[in-house]
């Protein structure tokens, strides 16, 4: 349904500002947990919904579970801590799992992700009734990953709709536009920005540096680099964390971690959900800490040093140090240094442990840092911002970040073979262009006396090839017909230009390989 229609419902009301009954949400569902903000009509701005009642997190697991004993559904942090108690199915990480078609077995009945996720989605919304038992949902943004599937969007939206909360959905929007959102509504951005955005998930660490031009109600950019690394997601981290745990517990038991029975491996990740936080606090302070295993007997306590601890962390930060490098020098452009940054804008979860955030800090000492220390609700609050704009609460923003960090073609070469021209692609569309590409191995079919040209070409969506140029192989040592191969390593310096270097690896022990090497370069 159009915003518009929202806007000119609200528009009706007598007093829209002081109407409590009527709730704006930003929802940011992840795939750990999930945040969701309201917009506070006293206020004025976001606010969190935090269900445990100041106790705990405003952040809520993205956990669901089916108890088979008594035919009953719990959701959220009660999922987590009943796990091993009962014969449950959980459903983890849901988000990730949208756009394959997924169907999970619960009790004996096929069912699929959407309708799954439908229920966590309808129970989450309903914790709005906390505020005002007569509260209704009258708009909500729904924050979405940067670079969702269509196939993944489809059943996102499938499940709202099985939620019954079609009518309400405003629209899906991006991480990144809703942290500019949150960012302009809260007049943090000047009229020119060059805005590093880093945001720790489970699933990924994802950064993106985008150079706005903000004037009066329009935001124009384009986005200069735009990266991510599965390798560095909080679910790698937690699950070294995780093995760490483990062995702890068989030091002591002198059982073998894969003889270890489900429950006792549920209740050892239930130590580490109650703990990790405490224990990366008093690692970042130099201190040790205890664990009590106290679910088994007899009963032992570990003390965990800070070099423990240590074997696991600095390796990520590492990483994290290589990952930032990478995202300033894979550029549109031309390679950025961190004083070209003007801002830095940090989100997700993993910006919660304090060795993580320290080093972005580390990083970046004089560029002003914008993040909460509840990193995970960022995101939630700009979808909030935007909802409470489109509807007319908030002042408007049009957002207009050009991107083109994903191919609309196929690039290959073309080679001739029995059945005729054969089209072989190196990159493929929808391929991130600074991607690295596995060398491809060929061994030639050309006449020992033909000099080897490789012919380039693009390929649209629609099967259309256009031809981009040659790379001939002169001086290519001179062998019988298929007794060459050739190694081709490449790379796109840019999303119009492929490099890349070709070797002759010879064949078998009549013919080694040379010292042969032969760069080209190809422009789209």
């Amino acid at each position: 349904m159009s915003w518009k229609r929202y806007k000119k419902i609200f528009s009706s009301l007598k007093t829209p500002f002081d109407d409590e009954t009527k709730f704006i949400l930003g929802l940011d569902i992840g795939n750990q947990t999930s945040v969701i903000s309201y917009w506070n009509v006293n206020r004025k701005e976001p606010e969190w919904i935090d269900i445990s009642g100041g106790y705990g997190k405003p952040s809520i697991p993205t956990v669901m579970q089916y108890v088979p004993e008594h035919k009953e559904w719990v959701y959220g942090e009660y999922a987590v801590l009943n796990q091993g108690f009962f014969e449950d199915i959980t459903i983890t990480y849901p988000v990730q799992r949208l756009g394959y078609g997924e169907w999970i077995d619960i009790d004996g009945k096929p069912m699929n992700l959407p309708l799954l996720l439908s229920r966590y989605l309808k129970e989450l919304v309903e914790m709005c009734r906390n505020i005002n038992p007569n509260g209704e949902i009258a708009g909500m943004v729904v924050a979405t990953p940067t670079y969702f599937s269509d196939e993944a969007k489809e059943e996102f939206y499938r499940a709202f709709s099985l939620a019954g909360l079609e009518q309400q959905l405003i629209c899906f929007l991006p991480h990144r536009e809703c942290i500019l959102h949150s960012l302009y509504h809260q007049e943090m951005l000047q009229e020119e920005e060059k805005i590093l955005y880093i945001d720790y998930g489970m699933e990924s660490l994802r950064s993106g540096i985008f150079h706005t031009y903000t004037q009066k109600e329009e935001m124009k950019g384009e986005v200069l680099s735009s990266l991510f690394d599965f390798s560095l997601g909080l679910q790698n981290f937690e699950e070294k964390l995780r093995r760490f745990f483990i062995e702890l517990y068989c030091e002591e038991t002198q059982e073998q971690p894969d003889q270890l029975t489900r429950e006792t491996i549920q209740q050892i990740e239930i130590l580490l959900y109650h703990n990790k936080a405490m224990l990366l606090q008093q690692y970042f302070q130099g201190k040790s800490m205890k664990l009590y295993f106290n679910f088994v007997h007899p009963a032992f306590q570990k003390t965990i040093e800070k070099g423990q601890l240590e074997k696991i962390i600095k390796p990520f930060q590492e990483q994290i140090e290589e990952f930032l490098k990478k995202a300033l020098n894979k550029t549109m452009t031309e390679p950025l240094l961190p004083h070209q940054i003007t801002k830095v804008v940090l989100s997700g979860g993993g910006f919660e442990m304090d060795w993580a955030l320290q080093t972005i800090k580390d990083k970046f000492p004089h560029i002003p840092m914008i993040y909460d220390s509840f990193s995970e609700g960022q995101i939630s609050h700009g979808a909030c911002w935007a909802a409470a704009s489109y509807l007319g609460l908030a002042a408007p923003l049009d957002i207009q970040l050009e991107d083109q960090h994903r191919l609309t073609v196929d690039l290959g070469i073309k080679i001739e073979t029995k059945k005729g021209d054969q089209f072989i692609p190196f990159v493929e569309k929808k391929s991130f262009w600074w991607h690295d590409y596995e060398t491809i191995s060929f061994i030639t079919q050309h006449e020992e006396e033909e000099e080897l040209t490789l012919h380039w070409y693009q390929r649209n969506g629609k099967g259309e090839e256009s031809y981009l140029g040659e790379v001939v192989l002169d001086n290519l040592p001179t062998r019988p017909r298929g007794a060459t191969r050739i190694d081709i390593s490449y790379w796109m310096d840019n999303p119009y230009k492929l490099s890349g270097i070709i070797k002759d690896r010879g064949f078998g022990e009549f013919f080694p390989a040379t010292d042969y090497e032969k760069k080209f370069e190809v422009i789209l």
